[in-house]
């Protein structure tokens, strides 16, 4: 139900450390893509719909209903 972005580190006993988790669908999320240059994600969701994040706002920009694949 939440995304969570993460800041990846080289650290062979941590490999990352959560920077903010983006709230907002109402069931699983089952997909994500990145935006080639960072700043967006677009997260696809059991509840059937799209949620386009702005990362460093950390926010939806964007939110399209009714998806079904």
């Amino acid at each position: 139900k939440s995304l969570i972005v993460w800041k990846l580190t080289r650290d062979e006993t941590n490999y990352g450390i959560p920077q903010k988790r983006l709230y907002g669908h109402s069931h699983f999320i089952s997909d994500v893509v990145l935006s080639s240059d960072g700043n967006y994600a677009l997260s696809g969701s059991w509840d059937k719909t799209l949620r386009l994040w702005d990362l460093a706002a950390g926010r939806t920009t964007r939110r399209f209903e009714d998806h079904t694949k």
